[in-house]
This record gives C-alpha cells, sequence and structure tokens, in this order.
C-alpha cells in the first residue's frame, strides 16, 4: 500500500515563517545598525555648524582688529568655507541615506500591515539648489 500525503500547506507555512523573522530580523538591524549611526552623524554635522558658527565670529573680531590681519582674515574665511562646505554635504548625504532607511523600514511595516503614514515638509527649493 502506497500512501501520500500533503506537505504543501506545512511548506508554505514554514516558509511564511521564516520569511517573517527574516523581516523581523532585517527591521532591528536596519534599525539598529544603520539609523543610530546616521542619527550620530547628522546630530555631529549640527554640532559642527554651531562651532563653525563660532568660528566666523572670531574672523568678525579678526576683521576689526584692522589691516595688520587682513592676511590671517583671508586665511580663516577660506577655512571657513571649506568647512561650512563639507558639513553641508555631510549634512545632505546623511540625511538621504537616513530617508532611504526610512523607506526601507517603512516598505517592511507596509509588508506588516503595521505602516503609520508620516507626512513631512519637503523644500524644493532648496533641494534643487543642493543639486546645483
Amino acid at each position: 500500500m502506497l500512501c501520500f500525503t500533503d506537505i504543501s500547506q506545512k511548506i508554505l507555512y514554514d516558509t511564511s515563517k521564516a520569511e517573517g523573522e527574516l523581516l523581523s530580523l532585517i527591521n532591528s538591524t536596519i534599525s539598529h545598525e544603520m539609523r543610530n549611526p546616521l542619527n550620530s552623524i547628522v546630530n555631529q554635522c549640527t554640532i559642527m555648524e554651531s562651532l563653525l558658527h563660532s568660528f566666523k565670529l572670531l574672523i568678525e573680531q579678526i576683521k576689526k582688529l584692522g589691516a595688520g590681519f587682513s592676511n590671517l582674515e583671508e586665511q580663516f574665511v577660506e577655512i571657513h568655507k571649506e568647512v561650512s562646505s563639507s558639513i553641508n554635504i555631510q549634512q545632505s548625504s546623511s540625511n538621504l541615506l537616513l530617508m532611504n532607511v526610512e523607506d526601507i523600514l517603512g516598505y517592511a511595516q507596509i509588508k506588516a500591515n503595521k505602516f503609520n503614514k508620516i507626512i513631512k515638509k519637503f523644500n524644493i527649493k532648496k533641494a534643487i539648489e543642493e543639486i546645483n
């Protein structure tokens, strides 16, 4: 006597369970291993911006000292421009990466039927200026 057992439902259940576990692992990994460091980078850029503001105040103080310090002032202005440009690039890049991570997590939430819609303001003029 030959007996066959239909195991297709068990396979589908096991596959679905494994997919859910993998999705959960991806979410926790992305959330912890990527989002946290990116948030730190964004925060450090904000701190560097405030330091850059202090640097600009120092340049203004040098300017008040007079013509004998014009060479020093020019050097500080150039350093300020370069650092400011670098900070802007870091902020823009880290914010884009952070948005990508949020998008990936959002797709996972949609898949798990746990998506919460978040509406954020978007400045298209600023985005276009950053491209140029």
